[in-house]
């Protein structure tokens, strides 16, 4: 059992709403005997707060916006593994990292590894706190808010990949990146770090540390035909999930073979439903042009052409869509939704010989019926914006929920 000693008898105040507070009032409650757990929003600090309480802030809260010391449940956390002499898997990276945190756990669930811990969106941190020990294998992602101020490196660290991404939290993307950095700036000679080779930042990260360096072959083939996966992106996503578990004792075969038992996170290239010949893909969660470029590029290599593609619904302002513009006309893609946000923007990067049929709306119901109606058989119906999900919609979620209900109905 993890010391909570400091914590004993004191009033918490957690700043800010988030899934993370209910697991640690729980655990600190029961374990650490605290006098109160009380949650308040940003606002109410100065007027809550006692010389003796304990502070703790959500990650969602910027650390500069703070006005008095506190802590942070990554730190609390890695605090509680680090006295336990558990085994922590930290993954981060702009894209990637659910998918990545998830193929680790299974492959590990298919090596009958026991004592995992994972801690990804489903199951937030503390959930499970208390079965720490030091025969645990704890999976975690770690987003850049969980990073910024964490001041311990994971005995693995993932870095999937680094992009431009809440630069409204960090500031800009340079404070963005540092944030990043700390998975392995705290690393020492016991520490591994498992990277896409093309992510050359990760080179510089590790010039001066003595923490072992994992690179994949981003060349290495995999067969991902009996798999969920498709695409390049999932094929490097499996090759550093197969190099941690391979750091940690599994065969290669082993992790090849639970390819066939993976079943993607939702909204991230999530294949829905196969409907008079058409293969309905979710990948909700993208929100930037590169990246559906990517989502059109693996549909063409590893599954079908794509017949019709569902874009835009937020702000994106500093977004470069000459690219996606260039490659959805090459290709000649022959039906495009384009809700709120995206219309204006692309239509006039596309050339006058490009005529496909065009559909705008704000109803997901309605561009789901449409486009099932206007897509080729034998092709591809691709959710992928391009843009954020705002204001159209709550969040990704909420759009690919709306997507995946609306292709349920056909």
């Amino acid at each position: 059992m993890v010391n909570l000693q400091s914590f004993v008898g004191k009033r918490v105040i957690y700043v800010g709403h988030d899934s993370i507070a209910q697991g640690l009032q729980a655990f600190l409650t029961q374990y650490a005997s605290i006098e109160n757990f009380i949650i308040i929003g940003q606002v109410s600090v100065d007027e809550t707060v006692r010389d003796e309480d304990i502070i703790i802030k959500s990650p969602s809260i910027p650390g500069h916006s703070m006005n008095h010391v506190y802590t942070t449940p990554a730190r609390i956390f890695f605090d509680c593994a680090q006295q336990t002499q558990a085994t922590v898997v930290g993954v981060t990276g702009t894209k990637g990292k659910t998918c990545v945190t998830s193929l680790i756990h299974e492959i590990l669930m298919s090596n009958s590894t026991a004592h995992i811990l994972i801690n990804d969106v489903s199951e937030p941190m503390f959930m499970h706190a208390h079965e720490l020990s030091e025969t645990s294998i704890v999976i975690m992602e770690l987003s850049s808010m969980d990073l910024a101020e964490l001041e311990i490196s994971p005995n693995i660290a993932v870095i999937t990949n680094l992009g431009r991404n809440h630069i409204d939290y960090h500031g800009s993307i340079d404070a963005y990146w540092e944030a990043k950095h700390n998975i392995v700036r705290f690393s020492d000679e016991n520490t591994k770090v498992v990277f896409n080779p093309n992510t050359e930042m990760v080179y510089h990260w590790l010039a001066d540390k003595k923490a072992q360096q994992v690179p994949i072959d981003t060349n290495e083939m995999v067969d991902l035909s009996k798999s969920q996966l498709f695409g390049d992106n999932a094929r490097h996503n499996f090759l550093m999930a197969r190099a941690v578990t391979s750091l940690l004792g599994v065969e290669k075969f082993v992790a090849n073979g639970a390819l066939a038992t993976f079943t993607p996170a939702r909204h991230r290239q999530q294949i829905v439903r196969e409907h008079n010949g058409v293969t309905y893909v979710d990948n909700s969660i993208v929100a930037e042009p590169e990246d559906t470029v990517a989502d059109i590029e693996a549909c063409i290599r590893q599954l079908k052409p794509v017949g019709s593609i569902l874009l835009g619904g937020g702000e994106s302002e500093s977004s470069d869509f000459s690219s996606l513009a260039k490659i959805i006309s090459t290709l000649r893609i022959p039906t495009l939704v384009l809700f709120p946000g995206i219309a204006d923007k692309i239509k006039t990067l596309f050339p006058e010989t490009y005529t496909p049929e065009i559909l705008e709306t704000e109803s997901m119901d309605e561009a789901v019926k449409w486009a099932s109606q206007h897509t080729p058989s034998g092709s591809t119906c691709l959710l992928s914006s391009a843009t954020p999900s705002e204001p159209t919609w709550e969040n990704y979620e909420e759009k690919g929920n709306q997507f995946q209900a609306a292709v349920q109905k056909l």
